[in-house]
C-alpha cells in the first residue's frame, strides 16, 4: 500500500497554479500561447500520471518528493524564461529558438506521460531517458555558440 502524506496534494495542487504568473512573461517573449498553455497542461498531466505511476508500483509518496518534482517542472519554464529575457536584453532574435525549446519541452513532457501510463498499465516500472537534462545541456552548446558568432552586438 502506497504510504501518502497527508498535506502532500494539497501542497502540490497549489504550486501547479504557480506556472499562471509566467504565462504573461513568455507571452512577452513573442512564444505562441498555444504552446505555453499545451506545455503548463502537459507539466500538470505528467505530475498527476507520475503520482498515478507511484501509488500503482505502491511507493512511498512523500511531500519533499512530490515538491521537488514540481520544482523541477517549473524549473524548465524559469529555463526558458531566463533565455529569452536574456536574448532580449543583448538584443538578440532568439524567438526561433524560444519556439523549438518549448517545441522539444512539450514533446518531453507527452514522453514522460506516456512512459507514466505505459506503467500504470503494465505495473512494470521502466528506465526514463531524461529528455530535459538532454535539452538543457544541448541548450547551453547552442548558448555559447550564438553568443560566440555575435559577440560583436554585445
Amino acid at each position: 500500500m502506497a504510504i501518502v502524506e497527508t498535506p502532500v496534494i494539497a501542497k502540490v495542487s497549489l504550486l501547479n497554479f504557480l506556472y499562471i504568473p509566467c504565462i504573461p512573461l513568455l507571452t512577452y517573449l513573442n512564444i505562441p500561447a498555444e504552446s505555453i498553455a499545451i506545455l503548463s497542461i502537459l507539466l500538470i498531466i505528467d505530475w498527476f500520471t507520475g503520482t498515478l505511476k507511484v501509488f500503482i508500483l505502491k511507493g512511498n509518496l512523500k511531500s519533499y518528493r512530490a515538491i521537488a518534482g514540481m520544482i523541477t517542472k517549473a524549473s524548465i519554464v524559469l529555463i526558458v524564461l531566463t533565455i529569452g529575457f536574456m536574448a532580449k536584453g543583448v538584443g538578440l532574435d532568439f524567438e526561433l529558438y524560444l519556439s523549438l525549446l518549448v517545441s522539444a519541452l512539450i514533446i518531453s513532457e507527452a514522453y514522460s506521460i506516456i512512459g507514466n501510463i505505459y506503467v500504470c498499465i503494465t505495473k512494470e516500472d521502466i528506465e526514463e531517458f531524461d529528455a530535459v537534462a538532454s535539452i538543457i545541456k544541448k541548450l547551453r552548446l547552442i548558448i555559447e555558440r550564438l553568443l560566440i558568432i555575435n559577440r560583436d552586438k554585445l
